[in-house]
């Protein structure tokens, strides 16, 4: 994908396509991929401090905007491109519009048919910046038809500052230059002559290879500090005219990308997607042939692992035959009666186990029953357990039925015997039963 370059830069909307530059109405109708580079006409640009969290940075510098009276009575859209922490705040790069210009220009990004990446000029000259070496401050400086901006980056942080050419001359030039290099120096306290500012200047919508460039300008008056400045080539493309104006699109174009556009993500991803569909072509072809190949290795490896499976299954068979055959030999002859022993003696356990025997009686009385004395009497040595019925809790018919049911589930004949305790409860609670196993349901272990 080769997308067009539509420069809306210093108030000119100049769209740049196959080597051809021509001038086109506000916010045109685009029939092709596009990347709008933009200062978006009125807005402002800047560097500030926010003495704050880093959340409420938008809305502190739309207050701050509208307070100074830089935007008025409007609204304000603050698009922060850089920001990073500082001793005594935030230190943010942003660009600032009335809410309206900004959406204006949304709704028409959001109208082309096709991909139209949104790139502010701020955003793209802090990723041309470098990181500044010992001694040096780096800048970057858009030279436009009716402005020159500078973005430096030193030891005293980020700085940016911009300026109007007053007239066409080259003393002009000369004049907004030096004053807006002067700023810079001052904002990064260059001061010592071993500290030098480094600028690389792209000039925009030249209409003659012959002008002079700054640094010629520059080097023809050496009383001017100007320190280093690497003026950055251009590229004539033709005019509808037949004249030539020259821009540095071919050095920017790398850094025109969608990862310092404002547009939504949506369209980002989108045309990050499109842009590299080469690659994610290439890259499953790859992946195609990888798999391919996998797969021929594994038929291959598997048909010799199924025939080894195979073999170890009919060793595993013939190992558990054996094995079944070598138990039945070396079985003693009288196992089945000593199987059939232990388990008497652990049926037998479970009827003489005390625990067993309480928490079936407690299970089966329930909140209800209130269970008085549990013994075993002299004569006979049959259990007998004493108690009465909570009637508040119900009929006291009903709840001693269910009582009874409930032991008689779990092997027990419960038969009525008069005790001293029972007798002695309020009428018609209490009770005495004499508890006898049930042959029937001997070997249930007394189950709770």
């Amino acid at each position: 994908m080769n997308p067009a370059i539509l420069l809306y830069i210093d108030g000119y909307w100049r769209l740049v396509e196959d080597g051809h530059v021509r001038a086109v109405p506000e916010y045109p109708r685009l029939s092709s991929p596009t990347l709008v580079l933009t200062d978006f006409g009125n807005a402002v640009s800047g560097v500030t401090t926010i003495h704050g969290r880093k959340d409420y940075a938008e809305a502190m510098i739309g207050r701050h905007l509208r307070d100074d009276n830089v935007i008025e009575n409007e609204e304000v859209k603050v698009l922060i491109h850089y920001g990073t922490s500082v001793p005594d705040g935030w230190e943010a790069l942003y660009t600032a519009m009335p809410v309206s210009a900004w959406r204006r220009m949304q709704a028409w990004v959001l109208s082309q048919a096709d991909h139209c990446l949104l790139i502010p000029q701020a955003a793209l000259m802090h990723r041309l910046t470098r990181k500044n070496s010992d001694g040096v401050v780096s800048g970057v400086v858009f030279h436009g038809e009716r402005r020159i901006s500078v973005l430096a980056r030193g030891q005293g942080g980020l700085c940016y500052f911009s300026v109007r050419i007053r007239g066409n001359t080259e003393e002009d030039l000369r004049a907004s230059s030096v004053l807006l290099i002067d700023r810079v120096r001052q904002a990064q306290t260059l001061e010592s002559s071993d500290q030098r500012l480094a600028l690389r200047w792209y000039t925009f919508g030249k209409t003659s290879s012959s002008e002079e460039g700054v640094a010629k300008i520059f080097s023809a008056h050496p009383e001017d500090d100007t320190d280093d400045i690497d003026e950055v080539g251009t590229e004539a493309y033709l005019q509808e005219d037949g004249t030539y104006r020259y821009f540095p699109l071919d050095a920017l174009k790398p850094q025109l990308s969608e990862r310092i556009a404002v547009n939504a993500a949506l369209a980002k991803v989108s045309y990050f997607a499109e842009r590299n569909i080469g690659y994610f072509s290439l890259c499953g072809g790859v992946i195609s042939v990888v798999c391919l190949i996998t797969a021929i290795v594994f038929f291959f490896i598997g048909d010799s692992t199924r025939t080894k499976a195979a073999e170890v299954n009919e060793d595993a068979r013939r190992i558990v035959e054996a094995a079944r055959a070598q138990a039945v030999s070396t079985l003693p002859a009288d196992f089945s009666d000593l199987r059939d022993f232990v388990d008497l003696f652990l049926d037998a356990k479970a009827e003489v186990d005390p625990g067993n025997l309480l928490r079936t009686l407690r299970f089966a009385a329930g909140s209800e029953i209130k269970l008085l004395r549990l013994y075993m009497q002299p004569r006979d040595h049959e259990l007998v357990i004493e108690g009465w019925v909570d009637v508040a809790a119900g009929s006291g018919d009903r709840l001693l039925a269910d009582f009874l049911a409930q032991l008689r589930r779990n092997g027990f004949e419960p038969e009525a015997v008069g005790a001293s305790i029972a007798l002695r409860a309020p009428p018609g609670t209490g009770f005495a039963y004499q508890l006898r196993r049930n042959d029937s349901s001997r070997g249930a272990g007394g189950s709770s």
